[in-house]
């Protein structure tokens, strides 16, 4: 489903795609790794810790609310 979702992002034009309710951010780094423009933001710190440092080694792409 994922990948089916950045074959369409891509022929969209790769993005900016913003993910709300993004959790740890997990999907948000895959979808700029596979050279989707994505972001994500969510509302809760605790869902959004785990990720937060893998995604920001990254980009700085997963943002509170």
């Amino acid at each position: 489903m994922l990948a089916l979702f950045a074959d369409l992002a891509h022929a969209a034009g790769g993005g900016p795609v913003a993910y709300l309710g993004c959790g740890p951010g997990y999907v948000t780094a895959h979808l700029n790794d596979v050279g989707i423009e994505a972001f994500g933001a969510d509302l809760s710190p605790i869902a959004r810790s785990p990720g937060q440092a893998m995604v920001s080694r990254r980009t700085d792409n997963v943002f509170s609310m």
